[in-house]
């Protein structure tokens, strides 16, 4: 499982305060870096007028990557601002979307799915981080997880992007379900709705009769 470190600049915020956000997100980070171990994965994205990621992917979180990983994070500087339309936008996509959304594979069972976490990533060029959040140990300790990052650009071109990337989504928050099923609010009726058979098609009872 990778474990996403995700920040952003804003530069003219920060020169209006008279604080460098920056710095603070870079002494966050890195000391989240610190406690990773060796069979974590890790991914740095920097979001400033545009994403830009640390490596191609994640990568072990070894003793030599860390530190390489801190070396990128002191390396940063603050430039443009983030705004939310080219920033991190945070959405719950895990709701039932009624009988207008889009069905796609969920625990094998077709659930109605919101398209629009996967038109605004397409839209807007921003990453998608499928995140979990688990609770480890008593009284509030937790465990943020991510599955999976979607880059958009991945799919340039391609006429079933928003079904691919909504399935793909869809699909990585089932495997995080599946790592602490317990923890799952299965009474919120996922799978309320269901596809409706098209109409003019008549069943086989009425044709026989």
């Amino acid at each position: 499982m990778s474990k996403l470190i995700a920040f952003d600049q804003e530069a003219r915020d920060a020169l209006r305060r008279g604080v460098s956000k920056l710095a603070q997100a870079v002494r966050v980070t890195s000391a989240l870096v610190d406690t990773l171990r060796d069979d974590d994965q890790l991914e740095l994205v920097e979001f400033s007028d545009s994403p830009r990621r640390w490596k191609r992917g994640p990568v072990a979180a070894t003793a030599s990557a860390r530190r390489e990983a801190l070396a990128w994070l002191s390396s940063l500087r603050a430039s443009g601002s983030t705004e939310m339309r080219s920033g991190i936008l945070a959405a719950l996509a895990d709701q039932d979307a009624g009988q207008r959304g889009l069905f796609v594979d969920y625990f094998g069972k077709p659930a109605s799915t919101h398209k629009a976490v996967a038109l605004l990533a397409l839209e807007h060029r921003v990453p998608l981080a499928v995140t979990g959040t688990y609770k480890v140990r008593q009284p509030m300790g937790y465990e943020i997880a991510t599955e999976e990052v979607i880059f958009p650009e991945d799919y340039d071109g391609k006429p079933d992007a928003i079904r691919a990337i909504t399935q793909r989504f869809t699909s990585a928050l089932e495997r995080l379900v599946r790592l602490a099923p317990e923890q799952y609010f299965w009474l919120h009726r996922r799978w309320k709705h269901q596809p409706q058979a098209r109409k003019g098609k008549r069943t086989a009872a009425s044709r026989a009769a």
